[in-house]
């Protein structure tokens, strides 16, 4: 029905915009970026049509655009803390660590007990290895809010694994497991805990689940070939 109402009113504001939304959720982001992009066009003051353009081209890989028009995106909705997050995970994955942790701060500014932006920016900490005891706090705050939400599970757990306390790191990154379900980095955590805790064998195993449940994980290939961290 949308491709037919595409070919009749291509200049169709909601139309672009809803097909480059259907696209997107099905992440067949390179079919989105035109219909998104006609949105904006048609529309530039548009925030949801900003939002998702700018998701888009995050996705395939045209990062500098993507963060252009979520920053006029966020210039139309300053407050606005669920975009100014997705801002900073596009930083996060980009290893772009001042911006990231000046965007994830506003958010916190705005609304400081957030539990996902809590839990985001502590993730990113954790993964760099930096500011562990805020990153705690953070994470804590986050868990205070969905107890049971086994990705800020995942964090604690990781957040206390780079603080060299793998008794800890272990019960709550097998909490996360035990109510999230097997997932490839949350296992690959606690392989790392394994072998941390002198158990090579039972780290291997983990390892290897973890990467049949994701063969692109180069990373926990290479962990599984050298037989260590």
């Amino acid at each position: 029905m949308l491709k037919v109402a595409i070919e009749k009113f291509p200049e169709d504001f909601v139309i672009n915009l809803i097909l480059g939304y259907s696209y997107a959720q099905e992440n067949d982001h390179a079919s989105a970026k035109p219909y998104l992009a006609k949105a904006v066009s048609l529309n530039g003051l548009e925030l949801n049509a900003l939002i998702a353009y700018g998701y888009t081209l995050n996705k395939v890989g045209n990062t500098d655009m993507a963060v252009a028009y979520l920053k006029r995106a966020i210039g139309l909705s300053p407050k606005n803390v669920d975009l100014l997050g997705t801002l900073g995970l596009i930083y996060d994955e980009h290893e772009m660590w001042q911006d990231c942790d000046s965007i994830y701060q506003a958010a916190l500014k705005i609304d400081s007990v957030n539990a996902l932006i809590n839990n985001n920016y502590a993730y990113s900490l954790s993964k760099r290895s930096v500011n562990l005891e805020y990153a705690l706090k953070m994470v804590t705050t986050a868990l205070e809010k969905e107890p049971e939400n086994s990705s800020y599970l995942d964090t604690k757990g990781w957040i206390y694994f780079q603080m060299g306390n793998y008794v800890q790191a272990r019960i709550f990154i097998e909490k996360s497991i035990k109510i999230g379900g097997e997932k490839a980095v949350i296992l690959d955590h606690l392989g790392d805990v394994a072998f941390k805790q002198g158990n090579k064998n039972e780290a291997l195993k983990i390892w290897q689940k973890a990467f049949d449940l994701d063969n692109s994980q180069k990373e926990i290939k290479a962990k599984i070939e050298r037989g260590s961290l």
